[in-house]
């Protein structure tokens, strides 16, 4: 199938708006001077993000992910943009390619607190898949539910329907993903990760092609 596109947001788009936000939330800016004899001095500092780097890996697939934290205070696990890179190698010579940006909302269950963790990304997303390309809004959510208070079973889902692209691709609903495994707290920057996952496109008559699925293994790291 052969999509109308629309010019498609390309990740050196995506690496210029997360220089320019990264550019404008690391200024400090500095003021002095007098009022009525009386010396008034004014700092005024933006805050400085944190970051996260986020690693997977599978036997069919690769995946990377940079994020900029803007929490003055760490209420959340994270909290902020991201930046996304996914490749799947899909039946025969094909390779499969997802590259997002968006915001990211990311809280971990507590076992103490007797809470359960979620981790949400809405953004714009593009993929490319064989012949398939789409561009438009992603959404997905995980769930976390603590077996201690290190260690969270996690099950996630996410879409990308065609109602909500910048192209259209006949015969498509939407693409879905599901996955499920167990996050490990390693400390308070690190959490180590293993799940299965399952991506595929729906047809209009209810069928589905599968992009890919299967085992991987990854981490995240907040510094």
């Amino acid at each position: 199938m052969k999509p109308a596109c629309l010019p498609a947001v390309t990740p050196f788009i995506f690496t210029s708006f997360a220089g320019l936000f990264s550019l404008l939330f690391s200024i400090n800016s500095f003021a002095e001077g007098t009022l009525f004899g009386v010396e008034v001095e004014n700092e005024t500092s933006f805050y400085q993000p944190d970051y996260l780097l986020e690693l997977a890996y599978g036997p069919d697939m690769t995946h990377i992910e940079l994020g900029m934290d803007f929490q003055k205070e760490q209420s959340l696990g994270f909290a902020g943009l991201y930046l996304s890179r996914t490749e799947y190698d899909m039946t025969g010579a094909d390779t499969a390619t997802m590259t997002a940006i968006g915001i990211r909302g990311l809280k971990y269950s507590s076992s103490k607190d007797d809470t359960v963790g979620a981790d949400l990304h809405l953004g714009i997303n593009q993929t490319k898949a064989g012949d398939y390309e789409r561009s438009g809004v992603e959404f997905s959510l995980n769930f976390y539910e603590s077996l201690t208070e290190d260690t969270s079973l996690l099950l996630g889902f996410s879409f990308r329907p065609e109602f909500l692209a910048f192209d259209w691709n006949e015969g498509v609903i939407t693409e879905s993903g599901l996955e499920f495994g167990v996050n490990h707290k390693f400390n308070s920057q690190t959490n180590l990760f293993a799940k299965y996952y399952y991506e595929n496109l729906w047809q209009d008559n209810i069928s589905s092609d599968r992009i890919d699925d299967g085992l991987l293994v990854g981490f995240n790291y907040l510094f």
